[in-house]
């Protein structure tokens, strides 16, 4: 499960730690393991126990220069893999895979086809030309233009969260009519609580967030414009509850992926009426690179 880190270091240090984990090796028959548990010794010899992954090959995507565990089998002598020894306990060709050892029950982060662990911040901001809206039975309709927020993926413990998510939301009105937008005004920035995310199961396709702390997601606060009278004036209402979204094509690699929030995914209330919450925000590691969401 979201166990062998690989490298998230692709960016920056191109080697991480993968503690005793089993690779499917590169060169078929040079491995010591017929399963992709290495509990069954000989056999077809496709999987070698490793402890970290080293090097990226040039120009072979997805495989690897990997330090074997002692007692392992070895093709080289150096972490880039060019220079032949045959032997134990030094370095192999493998190819990792993502996930590494599907069990269910879990999501996992992969990046350049390798399972990941660790904490990954990202950013994301709306997508162009989609909207940004919560919608309230018997209140405001409030629209923004621009939503940025900043957060993070930890991937620990055959478990993959999202923590410490804050969104921003500006150039917002209330449209319900044309008085509304005349004679009504948002205090901004409306900034959220800090959120957490989680995901159901093996679905990869829905993330469930939730405030951090309490049941509060934000306060918006409506004022009247200059010498007008706005029928929602407040002196700040809650946004509350929970809201899942939807991760679009999570298992295909890419730099960026896009997150939907949709009204059937809201189990909101703003001052205790029943809202609904819109938005699609495009999401990127903050150390760049394709990544994806893969069951495991």
């Amino acid at each position: 499960m979201l166990a062998a880190l690989a490298v998230f270091a692709l960016s920056a240090d191109a080697s991480a730690s993968a503690s005793a984990m089993c690779y499917r090796v590169a060169v078929a028959g040079s491995g010591a393991w017929e399963n992709n548990a290495c509990t069954v010794a000989g056999g077809t010899k496709e999987w070698v126990k490793v402890s970290k992954l080293e090097t990226e090959i040039p120009g072979h995507p997805g495989e690897w220069c990997a330090k074997v565990e002692p007692g392992e089998p070895s093709r080289f002598s150096d972490n880039k893999c060019t220079i032949a020894k045959v032997g134990t306990g030094e370095f192999i060709k493998v190819i990792p895979e993502c996930p590494d050892v599907p069990t269910g029950g879990d999501v996992a982060l992969c990046k350049g086809g390798v399972e990941q662990e660790g904490t990954f911040p990202f950013t994301s901001k709306k997508k162009a030309a989609t909207a940004s809206k919560l919608e309230v039975t018997g209140g405001p309709t409030i629209v923004c233009q621009k939503a940025a927020n900043v957060g993070q993926f930890n991937a620990a413990d055959s478990n993959l969260t999202v923590s410490k998510l804050v969104i921003k939301f500006t150039e917002c009105e209330i449209t319900n009519t044309a008085e509304t937008k005349a004679n009504c005004e948002v205090e901004e920035p409306i900034s959220t609580k800090e959120i957490t995310g989680g995901f159901t199961g093996s679905d990869a396709t829905k993330i469930n967030f939730s405030p951090a702390v309490g049941t509060e997601f934000a306060t918006v606060t409506i004022k009247n414009k200059a010498g007008k009278a706005c029928i929602f004036k407040n002196t700040g209402s809650k946004v509350t509850g929970k809201q899942t979204c939807n991760v679009l094509s999570p298992s295909t690699e890419a730099v960026t992926h896009e997150l939907e929030c949709l009204p059937a995914g809201s189990t909101l209330e703003f001052a205790g009426k029943e809202a609904k919450f819109t938005l699609t925000e495009e999401v990127t590691l903050n150390a760049g690179g394709n990544w994806s969401l893969q069951e495991s």
